[in-house]
């Protein structure tokens, strides 16, 4: 009897895991979009306002995860590696995408390809497409307005222009903010510029958006096609950089021993508090100014100039245009996930929910054939770069920094930066750098 009884137990045990492991391995895996963002300043859109609409439409869930700033190309190969890994990355451009190329899936045959308006945007390499643009932008200086008209009513004011709309050259917005900076008091400043954020993985505004205006007078002067990578830069207009370098560094809310500690964020604060009068940023700045607790700029107020450095014919030129951000399908994947992962592109870029967030949230000026033009972005500094791309005689600069060899460039080169600030390089230093490592690191990405 104990022999029966114990062999009908053990039968008993073994049906009833054959049972549960069927059950297991009948039940389907949960539906999920990895997504490795690179912008810190709207991960809180996609996990708190995107992911929970995006599930309750569709049924798949998106995971977000958001590389720290300045360590995205580290983050995305570490995540690339692993045994679930991302779904969907980003690439700022040609050198990043050879970076990733062993991940990137052909995009031709996609819903999300079918609905970019010029599709020769993307960015591709033997008839395939593998990167595809998501939002155009734009940077320049970020002005108060109501700061600068205040300035310009004072009956002492040092020059003749009465606003900041006829700005034109190096020389005026030099004559202004030094004389603006002189009278920082009695407009309520502390500085006329924010602080130059230098705390580590903040200097992406001066190693890659600031150096892109000289970079992109050298190339033009040339005759090097935009785009086109170069072992030849000879940092020509590096006198003219240094100008708006020393003039933002001279005319700021902080004095330069403490920069090293300043962020982005504080730069952003400081302008969206009324405590500066002009911050370099892009128009991806505007969700954080109107977000700031306690921001005292009206919508009216902010606005847009270029960045005037000193160059032959600048009174022509507008905001830095272009685009550093391409999304990417990691083609390592399954074609079911390979596929989950155009069903949310495409929802996000052309469904009613997905395009208000892109207008209201994440504030992109998308080149997508499925926004009307009452969809598109109505934040201010959105507003300004098309205002900016739409005026007759003004040509915008491009974004050449694409075709930076590296980012060890940008961070010796920004290094180099913070050298200069604290005494420890002087300007000739700083050149070398920035032509020396450019050749090396040509060389050794090519």
């Amino acid at each position: 009897m104990k022999k029966t009884l114990l062999l009908c137990l053990l039968a008993l045990m073994v049906v009833g895991s054959l049972v549960f492991g069927a059950g297991v391995q009948e039940r389907a895996p949960a539906k999920e979009v990895y997504f490795l963002n690179f912008k810190p300043e709207i991960a809180d859109v996609y996990e708190s306002k995107i992911a929970p609409v995006f599930e309750k439409e569709t049924g798949i869930k998106l995971k977000v995860v958001t590389a720290a700033s300045g360590t995205y190309a580290t983050t995305l190969k570490s995540e690339l590696a692993k045994n679930n890994p991302p779904l969907i990355f980003q690439t700022n451009g040609p050198v990043g995408l050879a970076n990733s190329r062993d991940y990137t899936a052909d995009l031709s045959g996609t819903e999300f390809y079918k609905i970019l308006s010029d599709k020769s945007m993307a960015l591709g390499e033997g008839g395939e497409v593998l990167a595809i643009p998501y939002a155009v932008e734009g940077y320049g200086i970020i002005y108060n307005d109501a700061i600068m008209r205040a300035y310009f009513a004072l009956p002492n004011k040092a020059v003749r222009i009465n606003s900041a709309d006829e700005i034109n050259n190096f020389a005026l917005l030099k004559a202004v903010v030094e004389d603006m900076q002189k009278n920082r008091g009695v407009l309520g400043i502390q500085g006329v510029f924010a602080s130059t954020s230098m705390a580590a993985g903040n200097d992406w505004r001066w190693q890659t958006h600031l150096v892109n205006v000289p970079l992109y007078y050298e190339l033009r002067s040339k005759g090097i096609p935009f785009g086109t990578k170069t072992r030849d830069f000879d940092f020509t207009y590096g006198p003219q950089m240094k100008n708006i370098w020393d003039l933002y560094l001279n005319n700021s809310t902080t004095a330069k021993g403490l920069l090293g500690a300043k962020s982005v964020d504080d730069a952003m604060a400081e302008f969206a508090l009324g405590q500066a009068a002009m911050v370099q940023n892009g128009n991806w700045g505007a969700s954080q100014i109107l977000g700031v607790k306690g921001n005292k700029v009206a919508d009216s107020d902010i606005k847009f100039m270029p960045i005037y450095i000193g160059a032959a014919g600048e009174e022509k030129i507008g905001l830095c245009v272009g685009t550093e951000n391409y999304l990417c399908i990691n083609k390592k994947v399954s074609s079911e996930q390979q596929a989950l992962a155009d069903q949310f592109l495409t929802w996000l870029f052309s469904s009613a929910s997905g395009k208000a967030f892109v207008k209201n949230d994440l504030m992109f000026i998308t080149p997508f054939n499925t926004f009307a033009e009452n969809e598109l972005p109505t934040d201010p500094l959105a507003k300004e770069v098309i205002r900016w791309m739409n005026k007759s005689g003004v040509t915008s600069i491009s974004w050449d920094f694409s075709v930076i060899p590296s980012q060890e460039w940008k961070t010796q080169f920004g290094a180099a930066l913070g050298d200069y600030i604290n005494g420890r390089k002087n300007w000739a230093e700083v050149s070398r750098v920035a032509t020396d490592v450019w050749r090396v690191e040509f060389d050794l990405t090519n």
